[in-house]
C-alpha cells in the first residue's frame, strides 16, 4: 500500500511519454494487489490540468465498472474489479464525452496515463458523442489500414494521431468533418486521411434507431516489436492489426 500510495502523489511526473487517445501517457509498474488505472486531465492546448471532471472505466462488454471525479489538480484514480483490457470514458463540461483506446490491465498492474482534452470543432456541436447513445459506433471487421508512409519508414519514424470526426446513420464517415487533434507528421495524418472515406462502421444506435456520432480514434503507427496503444496499429513491415 505504501508502495502504491507513492505512486499516486507522482501522477503527471513524465518519465516517457507516448501520444494516446487524448494525447500522451505515462507507465510504471506495481506490487499493488488491486488493478489501477490513474490519471490527470490536462487541457490540449494549454496543457493546464482540469479538474473536478467525472471520468468512467469502461471494460471490455462496455459496462462501466468504476467511476469517479477527478481532483482539482486534475487527478483520479479508478480501480479495475480484475486484469483485463479496459477504456476511460471521460464526461467534458461542455457535454461532449471522450473514449479511449483500450488499456491493458495486468494482475496487480498500476496503469498511469495523461489525458489531453481537445477544443470542440463547430461541427461537433450539437452532435451525439458517446455517452448520448445507446450503442456506440463500432469499426466493422477487414476495414483497410492507413499506409505506412515511405518516408516516416525509411526515417524509422513511429507516430500516433488521434482523430475526430463524423459517422453518419448508415455507418459511413463523414470525411467533411475530419479533425486531428494530436499534432504528429502530416504524413501519417494524410495517410488516414486517404483511407477514411473507405472506413465502414456498425453505426451508433439510440432508442433502437441508427444515429450519427462522433467518433474519435487513435491510429497507431510502429515497427514489429514496438509496444503500441491505439484503436487501430499500422506497422511498417506489413504486420498489422486492428485493436479491437
Amino acid at each position: 500500500m505504501q508502495k502504491r500510495n507513492a505512486k499516486r502523489r507522482n501522477v503527471g511526473a513524465c518519465a516517457q511519454r507516448r501520444v494516446v487517445v487524448f494525447s500522451c501517457f505515462v507507465l510504471w509498474g506495481s506490487s499493488a494487489h488491486a488493478q489501477t488505472v490513474a490519471g490527470r486531465v490536462r487541457d490540449y492546448a494549454t496543457r493546464t490540468p482540469i479538474g473536478f471532471v467525472t471520468v468512467a472505466l469502461v471494460d471490455d462488454s462496455a459496462h462501466i465498472v468504476g467511476r469517479a471525479q477527478a481532483a482539482g489538480d486534475g487527478v483520479f484514480y479508478l480501480d479495475a474489479p480484475r486484469a483485463g483490457g479496459y477504456r476511460v470514458l471521460l464526461f467534458a463540461s461542455g457535454g461532449e464525452s471522450f473514449l479511449s483506446p483500450v488499456i491493458t490491465v495486468a494482475d496487480g498492474a498500476f496503469e498511469e496515463r495523461e489525458f489531453f482534452v481537445p477544443a470542440i470543432a463547430a461541427q461537433f456541436r450539437d452532435r451525439y458523442f458517446v455517452h448520448d447513445v445507446t450503442t456506440r459506433a463500432v469499426l466493422k471487421p477487414k476495414n483497410p489500414l492507413p499506409r505506412y508512409p515511405g518516408e516516416m519508414r525509411e526515417k524509422n519514424f513511429r507516430g500516433t494521431v488521434t482523430t475526430m470526426f463524423v459517422v453518419d446513420d448508415k455507418g459511413v464517415p463523414e470525411t467533411s468533418t475530419f479533425q486531428a487533434i494530436s499534432k504528429d507528421d502530416r504524413a501519417f495524418i494524410d495517410a488516414i486521411r486517404d483511407v477514411l472515406g473507405r472506413t465502414r462502421f456498425f453505426p451508433a444506435v439510440l432508442d433502437g434507431k441508427p444515429v450519427r456520432q462522433v467518433v474519435q480514434l487513435t491510429f497507431a503507427f510502429g515497427f514489429p516489436g514496438d509496444t503500441l496503444e491505439g484503436d487501430v496499429i499500422v506497422r511498417a513491415a506489413g504486420v498489422r492489426a486492428l485493436a479491437p
